[in-house]
C-alpha cells in the first residue's frame, strides 16, 4: 500500500523540518511513502526546507487559503498513487507519531 502525508503550510519554516522527520519512514503494510507539504504562499522559506527534509513541494505562489492547501494537498497524493492519504498540520499541533495508529484499521481492512 503506499501512502502519501501532506501538509499544508504557511509561514512554518521553524516547525515543517522537524515535522517531516517525525513522521516514521518505517510502517508495516506501507510500501511506499511519500510525504508532500503544500506550501501556500510562504515568505519565510517553508519550501526550501521542506525539500531539505524529503518532502515534495507544491507551492502556492501566493496565500490561497486553507481550502485550496488541502485541495492541492489532496491532489498531489492522488498523483502519486497514494492508497492511503493522511493530512497532518506543518505547525506540529498533531503528532506524526500517530500515523501508524490512524492507518491501522485501514490496513486490516
Amino acid at each position: 500500500m503506499k501512502l502519501a502525508v501532506y501538509s499544508p503550510a504557511l509561514n512554518e519554516a521553524a516547525t515543517v523540518g522537524s515535522l517531516l522527520d517525525s513522521i516514521p519512514p518505517n510502517i508495516g503494510g506501507i510500501t511506499t511513502l511519500t510525504k508532500i507539504v503544500v506550501d501556500d504562499g510562504s515568505s519565510d522559506g517553508t519550501a526550501e526546507i521542506a525539500r531539505r527534509h524529503g518532502a515534495e513541494v507544491v507551492r502556492h505562489e501566493r496565500n490561497l487559503g486553507t481550502g485550496r492547501a488541502f485541495m492541492s494537498g489532496v491532489q498531489a497524493s492522488i498523483a502519486t498513487g497514494a492508497d492511503i492519504i493522511v493530512s497532518i498540520d506543518a505547525d506540529g499541533q498533531f503528532s506524526a507519531t500517530d500515523i501508524p495508529a490512524l492507518i491501522a484499521p485501514i490496513l486490516r481492512s
